[in-house]
């Protein structure tokens, strides 16, 4: 069993931010609009303290081949992102929106790993 506290390398986030404003009516868009355009990506890795737990069982085929399976559970502690990234909107012509997405998010994941292999010794 792995300890409490155990170091989870590279907890990673592939996240999509997108930016939406509300214009008043009478304005040239009025309503809720999508001003950064595509989904930008935010894509950030890094490491991350969590728990883990890990079993699994051995059946010897014969005294020097044998099968192995083994469960892994993890789970990271919550990661806080912050991003800033710049865009660049000109789906609207001849409007075009620029400016960064900013904001700040938190990444939470629980991983299952179950892994299979036969062996033999020698």
């Amino acid at each position: 069993m792995t300890p409490p506290d155990a170091a989870t390398p590279n907890a990673h986030c592939d996240c999509y931010l997108v930016g939406f404003a509300t214009f008043p009516k009478g304005s040239l868009l009025p309503g809720l609009r999508d001003v950064s355009g595509r989904p930008q990506s935010d894509e950030q890795s890094q490491w991350a303290f969590g728990v883990a737990a890990s079993g699994g069982v051995t059946y010897f085929i014969t005294p020097s081949w044998f099968l192995d399976v083994n469960y892994t559970f993890s789970h990271p502690f919550p990661s806080k992102f912050h991003t800033q990234l710049p865009y660049r909107n000109d789906i609207y012509s001849p409007i075009v929106f620029e400016g960064t997405l900013i904001g700040d998010y938190t990444a939470k994941l629980n991983t299952h790993l179950i892994t299979i292999s036969l062996n033999v010794g020698f």
